[in-house]
C-alpha cells in the first residue's frame, strides 16, 4: 500500500485515490474473493430467481424478477439489482457492478412473488467532472439480479443514452469460471451434488469451489452437505453457468 494513502506524507496529507472503486466495487474490479461477498446473507430457507424482464421507460426503466422459496420453511429472500454502466470515454472508470436496489420478501415454502425495481435517469448516470453534472453515457447497461455482488445469475442488457445492446446481450455467459461457497468452520465429511450427480468436493480452508466446466448452459441445482459439530449441515442453491434467462 502506498504511504501517500496511509499513513500519509510527512505533511500529514492522506490521498484517497480509489475514485468510484470503494468497498465491494474494488474487490469486484480487481477480481479479489472476499470471505463474504457484499450483500451475502443467510436464511432459514433457500430461494431461486427467474423471469428477468427489463422494460425501458421515458425516464429510465423497470426491472422485474420472480423470486421463489425453494426450501421447506418459511423465510426471507433479498433479491438485489446491480448495474454495470458503460464507460463514457477512455480513462473514466466505472465499477463492474453497482447496487441500485433490493427487496426483502417473506415467502412460504413453494410460494413465489414478482418484485419490481424502478430505475430513474440518475440511476443510469455517472458524474461528469468536465461538465460538473450527471450524464448518461451512450451504450449498453448491464442489468444483473441475484443475492449478492458475486451471485448474479440473471442478466440482461438495457440501451442507454442513445446507445444499443448486442442482440445476444441477454444470453451472454458469465466471465467467471466457477462459484465459491463459504462453509461453516469445522465442517467435515463434505459432499457435493451438482445437477443430481455427485462431484468431488475439494475444500480449501473453509471454501468449496464448483467449476462451471462441463455443466449445461442452464440453471443447475447444487446441494452441499456436511457435518458441523455433530449436526448435519445442508445448503441448497442454484447456479447459472450461462447467465441468461432461467
Amino acid at each position: 500500500m502506498s504511504r501517500d494513502r496511509y499513513p500519509g506524507t510527512p505533511a500529514l496529507d492522506v490521498h484517497y485515490d480509489e475514485g468510484v472503486l470503494i468497498g465491494y466495487r474494488w474487490y469486484d474490479a480487481k477480481g479479489l474473493t472476499p470471505a463474504y461477498p457484499f450483500g451475502f446473507g443467510l436464511s432459514y430457507t433457500t430461494s431461486a430467481l427467474s423471469g428477468l424482464r427489463v422494460r425501458p421507460t421515458a425516464s429510465g426503466a423497470t426491472v422485474s424478477v420472480v423470486v421463489r422459496n425453494t426450501g421447506s420453511r418459511k423465510g426471507y429472500a433479498v433479491p438485489q439489482l446491480y448495474l454495470g454502466l458503460p464507460e463514457p470515454r477512455p480513462g473514466v472508470v466505472e465499477p463492474p457492478s453497482q447496487l441500485k436496489g433490493l427487496r426483502k420478501v417473506l415467502l412460504a415454502p413453494g410460494a413465489r412473488r414478482t418484485v419490481t425495481f424502478t430505475l430513474d435517469e440518475r440511476a443510469l448516470s455517472y458524474w461528469d467532472t468536465r461538465a460538473a453534472a450527471w450524464q448518461v453515457a451512450p451504450g449498453c447497461v448491464q442489468v444483473k439480479v441475484g443475492f449478492s455482488s458475486r451471485d448474479l445469475p440473471l442478466r440482461a442488457g438495457l440501451p442507454a443514452g442513445g446507445g444499443t445492446c448486442p442482440a445476444a446481450a441477454a444470453t451472454v455467459c458469465r466471465s467467471r469460471r466457477s462459484v465459491t461457497y463459504t462453509l461453516p468452520r469445522g465442517a467435515t465429511r463434505v459432499r457435493l451434488t451438482v445437477g443430481g450427480r455427485r462431484r468431488p468436493a475439494t475444500v480449501r480452508g473453509h471454501r468449496l469451489t464448483v467449476a462451471f466446466r462441463g455443466l449445461p448452459r442452464r440453471a443447475v441445482r447444487v446441494v452441499i452437505t456436511a457435518r458441523v459439530g455433530g449436526r448435519r449441515y445442508v445448503r441448497r442453491s442454484t447456479i447459472h453457468p450461462c447467465a441468461g434467462r432461467s
